[in-house]
């Protein structure tokens, strides 16, 4: 009767951890700092701000462009990471794909910008998780005033930088 019981709590622990795995490394209600840097070329590289919330996703440089908020879709991986993807399109800039891979609180990934004219850009992205600002704000009023110290996450002001530079000329 122990060895059952034994049994049982082992399954209920193996499929609790499992479930908590599985959940950790869903992109839902999440946001994302990338970089993305042109493939090929090696700078410049653009900070973006990724965000998925209610199976939606949206870019802020791209959202700047006006590329529509539109679903994405993911797909759990053996390992406990996940694939994701998503399409974007403009009326006047052309459409976007985004491919990306998530493992524990990196992401990895492309994007292939096809432009009006025929072009496509690749982009190579890397991206970890934003900080949100309630975190950021609390970090920032622990360090004493005129301290050397400096909240580790202060970037918040370079999410969505142009792209147009990348483009100028070409």
């Amino acid at each position: 009767m122990n060895s059952v019981i034994r049994l049982f709590v082992a399954v209920v622990v193996v499929l609790g951890v499992g479930v908590t795995v599985f959940a950790a490394s869903s992109l839902e209600k999440s946001k994302w700092r990338v970089e993305l840097k042109v493939e090929g070329e090696g700078a410049p590289r653009y900070i973006d701000r990724l965000t998925f919330e209610d199976k939606n996703f949206t870019s802020v440089i791209f959202e700047r462009k006006k590329f529509l908020t539109s679903s994405y879709t993911s797909n759990s991986k053996e390992d406990n990471g996940l694939t994701w993807e998503a399409k974007q399109k403009s009326e006047t800039d052309g459409e976007l794909v985004w491919k990306g891979e998530l493992q524990g609180d990196t992401m990895t990934g492309k994007l292939d910008w096809k432009q009006p004219d025929g072009k496509t850009v690749q982009f190579a992205m890397y991206g970890i998780p934003v900080v949100e600002e309630a975190e950021t704000a609390a970090a920032e009023k622990s360090v004493a005033p005129g301290s050397a110290s400096v909240p580790a996450f202060k970037e918040k002001a370079w999410w969505g930088c142009s792209l147009v530079s990348a483009f100028a000329g070409r």
